[in-house]
């Protein structure tokens, strides 16, 4: 009631800032907040001339004036919340598969194995060496976000040969869980034989699955307690 004339503005300038402030924690989801904060906000205003202005039309001059100002808050808040959730918030996963040459079937990582050593970086790249069963451990945890993963055979010499993405096809992740701890990995099937685009979008059943997570576990000791 103080800031009288002023109210419509400054109602409108709360909504957006708790509508945008959900952008910093949401990420792309925080363009819905600022529409749902639109959406109350008019729907407040509305209720409000219905109590408070029965019989009394608003002048013309108000309703521009507040119907300008509303679009422009408002679309500078949209065009914020779109601005934060793009580069700043968009994660990629970034790994650096170095494979044995001519290993064909399922590779796989597992991740949050506590005594594994911890990969080598090259940028912002996780550099992961796969043993010669298709496997490797990280005490890294998973990453998460668009994948931007670059894959490459090794020979016994270090020389470095680029897998076409045609070769890859990606799996996806998977956990278990061993005596309340839970193991978690990520996986995908490389080819030098069957490259294509129906490979990389389907898989070939016939190529080799690899050590499973289960068997990996095993297969390190991880499933024998600790003394």
């Amino acid at each position: 009631m103080k800031i009288g004339k002023n109210r419509f503005n400054f109602a409108s300038l709360f909504y957006l800032v708790f509508g945008f402030l959900p952008s910093i924690f949401l990420g792309e989801l925080g363009i819905y907040a600022v529409i749902c904060s639109l959406l109350f906000f008019l729907s407040e205003e509305w209720q409000r001339m219905r109590k408070h202005n029965r019989g009394i039309k608003p002048a013309n001059k108000v309703i521009i004036t507040n119907t300008l100002s509303t679009v422009i808050l408002f679309s500078l808040a949209l065009y914020g919340s779109m601005t934060v959730s793009g580069p700043l918030f968009e994660k990629h996963t970034n790994e650096f598969y170095l494979i044995p040459k001519g290993y064909e079937g399922e590779v796989r990582v597992v991740y949050n194995i506590k005594d594994a050593p911890k990969p080598k970086k090259s940028e912002d790249f996780d550099i992961y060496r796969i043993n010669e069963k298709g496997y490797t451990l990280s005490p890294l945890p998973e990453r998460e976000g668009i994948i931007n993963n670059q894959y490459f055979y090794i020979d016994k010499e270090g020389n470095k040969e680029r897998i076409d993405d045609s070769c890859i096809n990606l799996g996806g992740s998977e956990g278990v869980q061993i005596d309340d701890y839970e193991y978690s990995s990520s996986y995908f099937t490389v080819t030098n034989t069957h490259c294509s685009e129906t490979f990389r979008a389907d898989g070939d059943p016939d190529l080799p699955r690899g050590i499973s997570l289960e068997g990996i576990i095993k297969e390190e000791g991880l499933d024998k307690p600790k003394n």
